[in-house]
């Protein structure tokens, strides 16, 4: 299975160039992280956003372009979330480590 790093560089090129193939795999990355951290509101909220996307674009309400525009906006406010909770759960998990040594 290919894997594709979903990073700034990576969206800035999947708006564009608006490569179909691309675009699947970015949505592929983003069910899973979105699903991964499905607890969180911010991530329920992006993961409707999602499905709302995929939903006008299969019923040809927005254009491929347009489609790959509201996914790179939603794939970079996953990359921002995540960037938010990471530190947090760091802080939970060292607090764990250090109940269970005491």
């Amino acid at each position: 299975m290919e894997e594709v790093i979903l990073n700034a560089e990576v969206i800035d090129d999947l708006a564009t160039k608006g490569d179909a193939k691309e675009a699947a795999k970015v949505v592929n990355i983003l069910v899973g992280r979105l699903r991964r951290n499905g607890d969180v509101p911010i991530f329920k909220q992006l993961s409707e956003r999602l499905d709302e996307i995929r939903a006008r674009a299969e019923q040809g309400l927005i254009t491929s372009i347009q489609f790959i525009k509201e996914l790179c906006q939603i794939a970079t406010e996953t990359l921002q979330a995540e960037k938010q909770i990471e530190p947090i759960e760091q802080i939970a998990s060292g607090k764990a480590a250090l109940t269970e040594l005491f």
